[in-house]
């Protein structure tokens, strides 16, 4: 199917296609680094108490 996709859109700048996704996905794995070490240093912390401030 990638290789029929020339053909049906030959207008499509591929190349940079290509280059969006990656920036695309290169953003999410970012982000869900970022998330994954939030979430690690929120499990470290001691709990604090729900009944306080």
């Amino acid at each position: 199917m990638l290789i029929s996709l020339p053909i049906i859109w030959p207008d499509i700048d591929w190349t940079a296609l290509a280059a969006s996704a990656a920036a695309l996905l290169g953003t999410g794995v970012a982000a869900a680094r970022h998330e994954d070490t939030k979430t690690t240093a929120a499990l470290a912390a001691p709990p604090k108490d729900p009944n306080w401030g």
